[in-house]
């Protein structure tokens, strides 16, 4: 199973969040482990992702300028 998510990071005025440092969040996902797949500009990146019932899960992603 798969599911496509647009996200907001292609915009220039994009700014982390101050607590968070993130530019996108998923929420109540259920515990498991993901393959995770971002596409943008051009690169298409990939991260293995677990996530714990109960707690938070992060993924960074860093794309080249």
């Amino acid at each position: 199973m798969y599911q496509i998510l647009p996200t907001y990071a292609a915009d220039p005025g994009l700014r982390p969040d101050p607590d968070w440092a993130e530019n996108f969040a998923l929420a109540d996902v259920p515990a498991g482990v993901y393959d995770l797949v971002v596409r943008l500009g051009g690169q298409l990146l990939t991260q293995r992702l677990t996530v714990e019932a109960g707690r938070t899960a992060y993924a960074r992603f860093v794309v080249a300028p």
